[in-house]
């Protein structure tokens, strides 16, 4: 559940070191603003009884909605004799007496990860978490990511135009349906790219994205149950060494297979085993990409050719399936 989102964090205090037991206040900045009604916008959120306009974007397919007026700011309070809970649109205040850090973590925990996935149950709109700061007694502190992720890439606006006009000519080993496996594993590479970009954080969509690059070598690589070996094959084929096979690209299968990815899971593992983790990740994907454009100029070359796919039909069992699959969705799909 959160193998990839547990990212080392510290307190980065303004002045004095933190003193304890004391009183806490932990302030939350929320969003999307539409969904807490601290702004005007288009957003999947309408408000009830009152007229509201609808935007088809016919190139993305996407219907988004606007109601006059919008939705005021959302006001919640509610105290205990120990805990004070205030929402003023999309900014959160708790207050509490807390005995530790390990405490103020907890707390913390609570409304970074769990508060969010709660509220996503009843509102139209994903809430995320934009910034999370505080207070212990009169010390101020913010709650930040203690390294950072920077896949940084250098270029220039000439090395950009010759690698679009490369694109443009590589369509062609595309045509109708060839090299469709090609295509696909592109596809599942940019996928796992664009999720990694357009999280809340680099690590969001981490395990989704985990599931794309492996998918993106599944597709040009396996063509039987031994998927692991399969991949070995090819990799060896297009001349990458032992070290570099079982290093840099068998331990995201794995990962995949075993470390929350595919499957579900609620344990954690170490915060060292979790930092070596981060840290591969962080390169994988420029790895992937290297080898998707050696895979592309071997094509190109004539050394290496793409497992075929000359059959693009399911086979009468897949069909046999997909149709009752289907079945069940028309009766339970509800019409508006």
């Amino acid at each position: 559940m959160l193998t990839y989102q547990l990212q080392p964090r510290v307190f980065r205090c303004e002045k004095n070191a933190f003193c304890f037991p004391n009183v806490v206040t932990i302030e939350v900045k929320l969003a999307p603003h539409t969904a807490f009604g601290t702004k005007d916008g288009l957003s999947r959120t309408l408000v009830f009884d009152r007229p509201a306009s609808l935007v088809f974007n016919a190139n993305t397919g996407r219907v988004l909605g606007k109601s006059n007026p919008q939705l005021e700011p959302l006001d919640v309070v509610i105290r205990s004799p120990d805990t004070k809970f205030e929402l003023k649109g999309d900014n959160l205040k708790y207050q509490a007496t807390c005995n530790n850090v390990s405490d103020l973590e907890g707390m913390i925990t609570a409304f970074q990860y769990v508060l969010p996935s709660l509220l996503n149950i009843e509102f139209a709109d994903p809430p995320i978490i934009d910034q999370i700061k505080g207070w212990v007694g009169d010390t101020e502190f913010r709650w930040e990511h203690q390294e950072c992720q920077a896949p940084l890439r250098v270029v220039t606006a000439e090395t950009l135009e010759k690698h679009i006009a490369k694109g443009y000519e590589r369509l062609s080993l595309f045509a109708a349906t060839r090299n469709r496996r090609l295509a696909a594993s592109l596809s599942y590479l940019h996928l796992a790219s664009r999720l990694i970009v357009m999280g809340n954080s680099p690590w969001e969509f981490m395990a989704e994205s985990i599931l794309n690059m492996c998918k993106a070598m599944e597709i040009l690589f396996v063509d039987s149950d031994d998927s692991r070996d399969n991949i070995r094959r090819e990799l060896k084929k297009l001349g990458y060494m032992h070290e570099e096979i079982e290093g840099d690209f068998i331990p995201l299968l794995i990962l995949r297979s075993h470390v929350d990815v595919a499957h579900p899971k609620v344990a954690i593992h170490s915060k060292r085993q979790l930092r070596t983790v981060y840290r591969y990740l962080a390169d994988s994907e420029d790895r992937l990409k290297k080898l998707i454009k050696h895979v592309i100029e071997q094509v190109e070359a004539g050394t290496y050719q793409i497992l075929p796919t000359d059959d693009l039909t399911l086979d009468d069992e897949e069909k046999k399936g997909m149709s009752q699959l289907v079945k069940i969705m028309e009766s339970r799909i509800i019409h508006h």
